[in-house]
């Protein structure tokens, strides 16, 4: 799959992504436990090649699909630091990157 070829690339920025890629596609195979286990990865590995904002939209899908207080816990951070930022729409950022889950 195409999210196993970035992953190969082996760049600090390749194997979080691929992470991403996969949870979106676990997601879509209605394997939400598989989706969380990566992206728990791929929030790590972002914060990691200080690419804080796929962290921070790694954490908002965190807080979609693990809808427990942990799991809001994240979105707020996340969408705290997309305030920090300047990030107007957090919602639609989150869509264009992680792409591949039921938005709500």
């Amino acid at each position: 799959s195409a999210a196993r070829r970035i992953a190969s690339e082996r760049m600090p920025w390749s194997d979080p992504i691929g992470l991403l890629l996969q949870a979106g596609i676990a997601s879509l195979e209605d394997k939400p436990s598989e989706a969380l286990q990566s992206l728990h990865a791929a929030a790590d590995r972002f914060d990691s090649a200080d690419m804080g904002m796929y962290a921070a939209v790694a954490r908002r899908r965190i807080g979609e699909l693990q809808s427990d207080d942990e799991g809001r816990k994240r979105q707020r951070q996340a969408d705290t630091w997309m305030a920090a930022q300047q990030i107007r729409n957090p919602f639609c950022l989150t869509r264009m990157l992680a792409p591949g889950f039921t938005d709500r």
